[in-house]
């Protein structure tokens, strides 16, 4: 199964778009299918969509699915909000800390079920780390996240294979020929 997000590729625009909002749709289109014979789920997130499917990786989200996460392959993901904040903020860095209050206030309005998420719990660590063997595509010269998510995510303790490709850009990537060459040794080469 493939999705696009809300808001992006084919999907119809949204005011209410949250990476927590796409986890909970995600979660809802995976509850379609409990009642299937699925033996293994894999995920596969890009960019904001790999911030996603590590967000999938916490104990707070829960579903039969949980279970049966075989793999997980993430190609130049995003880990946190706080390279994103400290990047908008510019040359204004002082601005940080209000920024971080105004998004955390909008973050607990839209998801009450949370019950008040602090800043740490928006990066990697605390915002999930995979429990199972992962497959780390990473751009060489990533234009648009740049490598510091890449580097949040290698500091910390689980089973992963990282690349990093020079012939990869971030985005308007639909055929590379050394990424898809590592995807397919993944798949038809176990690490599990």
């Amino acid at each position: 199964m493939i999705m696009d997000m809300r808001g992006h590729g084919d999907s119809s625009e949204t005011y209410e778009w949250t990476a927590g909002k796409v986890i909970n749709d995600i979660k809802e289109i995976l509850k379609l299918y409990h009642d299937y014979p699925i033996n293994y789920v894999h995920f596969y997130g890009h960019s904001l969509g790999g911030f996603v499917t590590l967000g999938l990786q916490h104990e707070r989200h829960a579903g039969w699915w949980k279970s049966k996460i075989r793999t997980i392959i993430l190609e130049s993901p995003m880990t946190g909000y706080s390279p994103i904040l400290e990047e908008m903020s510019g040359k204004l860095r002082i601005l940080v800390p209000y920024m971080r209050k105004l998004s955390l206030h909008g973050f607990n309005k839209l998801h009450p079920e949370v019950e008040g998420i602090s800043w740490e719990d928006i990066d990697v660590p605390n915002w999930g780390i995979p429990s199972c063997p992962t497959l780390i595509l990473q751009s060489k010269d990533d234009n648009r996240l740049g490598r510091i998510h890449y580097d949040m995510l290698l500091k910390n303790d689980f089973s992963f294979e990282s690349h990093l490709i020079e012939s990869l850009p971030h985005s308007r990537n639909q055929h590379n020929k050394e990424r898809d060459e590592l995807i397919v040794d993944w798949i038809e080469n176990p690490r599990y």
